[in-house]
């Protein structure tokens, strides 16, 4: 936000800025709460900054933060509503900068970054266009510098270049002018005009959008070109204050649009693109991404749909280009809301069968058209139509590709005669040719001779008889090696000079079925070296120089140089092949190439008469390592012997100079493919070190060298250490890295946030070569502290106890809502006196006694307090054990005692409560109490009778019948349980030494 002096005049209360600047939080916090409900996980956070000119710098009002109805809050939008001095772009950009990359530094996930930059006036940092320096010629100078410099700064291409800068992070750009009549036209003053359109070659430079009518006629500045060609943002000019909100928000309804929207990514670069020919004859073409991944990729909108299109055509070839959708390639292709990202590559129609199809460049261009949905919780706004993304790439040459596929041929080659008296001059294993795809017609191949040829050439199949001037391979044929045999008879051959070589050049012409020529063109020329009279001398032919592989061979390393020499056997005798004068001793050994482990021969190698030539290895089975890299020449020597007696035509021997390098450098010493995660430990600070899982691997290197590892990184400015040093060499097994900090953490709660990087470092046995490999992880987690101090056992005790009165209390208060005490007067009571009789065998039985009419006789109110109530000899008392679940949830118990009936007396109740003697709280209509005397009065023929009282509770306001049912119901439940503990009580009785005889009184 600009808030130079001139804005007094413009905004003199601030009230517009404040407006805007107030309707920019709200919409944003808007979009951020409408992100949220359709469960994306995007977070909008925002900065506020404010500048002028010298001698204030630009101001950081509010830093990154979660965009709410309080951020940035009210007090830092009236800090910004200040006024100070002139315009300077240069350091509120450069702030602008910074507090992106601090942004980036603490999140590094992928983020999209938008500056909204509101300016009023032209770039003017010591007031020389309006203000106290207007006409002073040495401040304007050093305004037209401070400019200058500025635009310098801005559009420089070096990494210290403040344009360079955003396109690494990705800055899109809104510009808002209050353009004001000479921002928009030219004055007469030069300086004026120069600091003008300065000012507006930087917006140019800053947003791309050179089709802005504010910038009509401004062309970029020197060194802006590239970045003013791409449109990263918008100038948006309006010519009054009032209007600073409707274009805020008109910016902020454009960031909207594009993360509601569709999105299309492709690999545009043609070097950062692969092109293959994909299927059988005559083929497609398939465009995708070097690194392996798909060509593009679509994300689908949040509403509606959208549609991908795909244009564009070869004229020369007319090919055309398709969507690769997986299953039916089509030139466009839909995608709904809801969807999943796509993928795609780009594919061709069928190649042409019947005509030759070169290599070209293409450029397809992607459109991508968005139909949003009827979204009501999403401003109505029409979506802008993107500029079509183009791909650019280079098909291949199709005829070419199957051609070098084709043909592998040699640059010289031996000949050699054929045996018998009309003998041949016969070079074998000049090309091996595959045949050319299924159904793409045959190839036809000759030899093109070169004039100073002494002899004339056949074309022929190695093993088989010449074929005079060409061979034709079907697509049906088997591969074959190509060789070529002399015209000429002996009687020629013996007159030529002793050597000499003819130059061949192989012709290939490809037909397509219907007899098109596909291609005609020179394969490869080829030298043929030919003995033609004199004694037949073998060879060897060796490189002047050859380089080595290493490989693991079992504990050691081994060095193979392949193909030292091609060997052309003798016409007879016997030929040895030796390694001489192998500096540093090496023990080189010899074998034919691939015959590693079975033809190895020492340092000698025994070759027999006649055959082709073939190729030998040099092989040395120890190296040393902690001497490399090591010069090991050696020289190659060839003994001919035929007949017993050694040929005086032997060649000079040949030095292969061989220089085995170093062990090579590792690929990769570090695989991180999970997250860190803690070991051994719950959410609590361990008592020890807090040990790390990284999830990363370390690897040992696959031939020699060890492979050790560091990290770096603190929690609470405690450090990250190894749990175990560790060196890797070949043959171990791969090692987990377990990491742990080298102190205890204090006993607190922490939220942890923290970063590692591990350092894998492998060295060369001889110390010369080190390499490094990299990995960083975090690992994120809350830990509360152990409850093994003091204070912390204090604590869960305190909270233990008030987790157990949290529980007393609301178990205390449902049981008060579920049974609450009878209160007097509630319930009214029948009493009366009874007679139990009991036989032996049988239930208790009451005689004489009428239920009904005792309940119709309930003359007794139970009158006293909740606690304690009494009526007609009876008292029911309310306790209640605090320390009983049960009584809390049942609020307690009711305990009934009768007041005359003696120690010697049983009772029974029903409903009951815990105990036989006691009813619930609340009592119940129709309840019922007994009491008997246990002695009875008198007994005869096995039949007792005891005295004893009923008292019957009815509750005021009741029915009767309903009354009568539960005393009935709860009478025959007392009556079981006075007949059972009449048994017990009789059962005991007897029991005792001192019991009287049957029927007799106690006593």
């Amino acid at each position: 936000m600009d808030r130079s002096k001139s804005l007094e005049t413009e905004d003199p209360q601030g009230e517009e800025r404040r407006k805007a600047l107030q309707a920019t939080r709200k919409q944003l916090t808007e979009l951020q709460e409408r992100l949220s409900q359709d469960g994306s996980s995007f977070d909008i956070d925002v900065s506020l900054v404010v500048f002028s000119a010298e001698p204030n710098p630009p101001k950081v009002v509010a830093e990154f933060g979660p965009v709410s109805s309080n951020h940035p809050s009210n007090t830092k939008i009236e800090e910004a509503l200040k006024t100070e001095v002139h315009t300077d772009y240069g350091p509120a950009i450069e702030l602008a900068l910074e507090q992106f990359k601090k942004s980036q530094d603490r999140n590094p996930d992928p983020a999209c970054r938008i500056l909204v930059f509101f300016t009023d006036g032209i770039m003017d940092p010591f007031g020389t266009v309006v203000g106290e320096n207007s006409g002073d010629k040495t401040k304007e100078a050093e305004a037209e510098k401070r400019v200058s410099d500025f635009l310098s700064n801005l559009c420089s291409s070096s990494t210290n270049g403040y344009r360079y800068h955003m396109d690494q992070l990705g800055v899109s750009t809104y510009v808002a002018v209050l353009a004001k009549s000479g921002f928009i036209q030219r004055a007469g003053d030069p300086h004026q005009n120069e600091l003008l359109d300065a000012s507006k070659q930087s917006f140019l430079a800053l947003t791309g959008h050179d089709s802005s009518p504010l910038l009509d006629g401004i062309s970029a500045a020197s060194g802006c070109e590239s970045w003013s060609e791409n449109q990263a943002g918008k100038v948006i000019d309006f010519d009054n204050i009032s209007k600073l909100t409707d274009e805020l928000e008109d910016a902020i309804r454009k960031i909207e649009l594009g993360l509601r929207g569709p999105h299309v990514s492709c690999a545009t670069e043609p070097s950062s693109n692969e092109v293959e020919l994909t299927d059988e004859w005559p083929h497609h073409l398939r465009v995708t991404d070097q690194s392996g991944k798909k060509l593009c990729e679509v994300t689908p909108p949040r509403d509606g749909f959208a549609t991908l299109t795909l244009t564009g055509m070869n004229e020369a070839s007319g090919v055309e280009w398709f969507i690769d959708n997986g299953t039916n390639p089509e030139p466009d292709f839909r995608l709904e809301a809801g969807d999943s990202a796509f993928s795609f590559d780009i594919v061709s129609r069928e190649l042409p069968r019947d005509q030759a199809f070169g290599d070209f460049e293409a450029t397809v261009e992607i459109k991508l058209l968005w139909t949003p949905g009827p979204q009501p919780e999403w401003p109505d706004q029409p979506p802008e139509v993107p500029q079509p993304l183009e791909v650019t790439f280079y098909a291949p040459d199709r005829e070419k590709y199957w051609i070098d596929k084709s043909f592998d041929c040699v640059s010289s080659q031996r000949a050699r005669r054929t045996t018998g008296s009309n003998y041949k001059v016969v070079a074998s294993r000049l090309c091996e040719i595959e045949p050319p795809p299924a159904r793409a017609g045959n190839y036809v191949i000759t030899f093109q001779p070169s004039q100073e040829n002494k002899l004339s050439w056949d074309t022929t199949r190695d093993g088989q008889t010449p074929s005079d001037d060409s061979i034709v391979l079907e697509s049906s044929d088997d591969s074959i090696i190509l060789g070529t045999s002399s015209k000429e008879p002996r009687t020629i051959i013996d007159g030529l000079p002793e050597q000499f070589t003819d130059d061949l050049t192989v012709i290939l012409t490809w037909y397509e079925p219907g007899g098109e020529v596909l291609a005609k063109q020179p394969i490869k020329d080829i030298s043929i070296r030919v003995l033609a009279g004199g004694e037949y001398s073998p060879e060897a032919d060796c490189w002047d120089s050859i380089d080595v592989e290493l490989e693991k061979q079992g504990l050691d390393i081994r060095a193979v140089a392949r193909g030292v020499c091609t060997i052309f056997p003798p016409p007879e005798g016997k030929l040895e092949v030796h390694i001489t004068e192998a500096t540093q001793n090496l023990q080189w050994q010899l074998t034919r190439e691939g015959e590693h482990e079975e033809g190895r021969k020492g340092l000698s190698l025994h070759v027999e008469p006649g055959g082709e030539s073939f190729d030998i290895d040099a092989i040395l089975d120890v190296v040393p390592v902690e001497l490399l890299p090591l010069p090991a020449n050696f020289n190659v020597k060839v003994t001919w012997s035929k007949q017993d007696t050694e040929s005086d035509n032997i060649p000079e021997p040949q030095e292969v100079v061989v220089k085995i390098p170093d062990i090579p450098q590792p690929q990769e010493l570090l695989k991180c493919n999970e997250d860190p995660k803690l070991i051994n430990s719950s959410a609590e600070v361990p008592s020890g070190p807090l040990v790390v899982d990284t999830g990363c691997t370390l690897l040992p290197h696959p031939l020699a060298g060890p492979v050790t590892y560091s990290v770096k990184g603190d929690v609470d400015d405690i450090d990250w250490q190894m749990v175990e040093d560790i060196e890797l060499v070949p043959d171990d097994d791969e090692h987990r890295i377990i990491i742990e900090t080298t102190d205890p953490l204090a006993n607190r709660r922490y939220d942890i946030n923290s970063d590692f990087t591990i350092t894998a470092t492998w060295k060369s046995p001889s110390g010369n070569t080190t390499y490094e490999d990299q990995e960083s992880g975090k690992i994120t987690i809350a830990l509360r502290a152990r409850p093994d101090t003091p204070l912390a056992l204090l604590v869960t005790l305190l909270l233990i106890l008030a987790g157990l009165i949290i529980v007393w209390l609301i178990l205390w208060l449902v049981g008060r809502r579920v049974s609450r005490p009878a209160r007097p007067g509630q319930y009214r009571v029948a009493h009366q006196g009874i007679k139990a009789k009991v036989a032996s065998g049988s239930r208790l039985e009451l005689a004489g006694f009428d239920l009904a009419a005792a309940v119709a006789d309930n003359k007794y109110p139970l009158s006293g307090r909740r606690s304690k109530l009494h009526a007609a000899g009876l008292e029911i008392r309310t306790t209640l054990r605090w320390w009983s679940p049960r009584d809390l949830l049942g609020g307690g118990r009711a305990r009934a005692i009768p007041k005359d009936m003696g120690a010697d007396s049983l009772l029974a109740v029903s409903p009951s409560s815990e105990r036989s003697d006691c009813l619930p709280v609340s009592l119940d209509d129709g309840a019922v109490i007994v009491a008997i005397q246990r002695t009875p009065i008198g007994s005869k023929a096995g039949l007792s009778e005891h005295t004893g009282q009923i008292w019957i509770l009815t509750r005021s306001g009741k029915g009767k019948g309903s009354t009568d049912q539960n005393a009935r119901k709860n009478l025959d439940k007392v009556l079981v349980e006075l007949r059972k503990a009449l048994s017990e009580s009789q059962s005991k009785f007897r029991g005792s030494p001192d019991a009287p005889a049957p029927n007799q009184p106690k006593g």
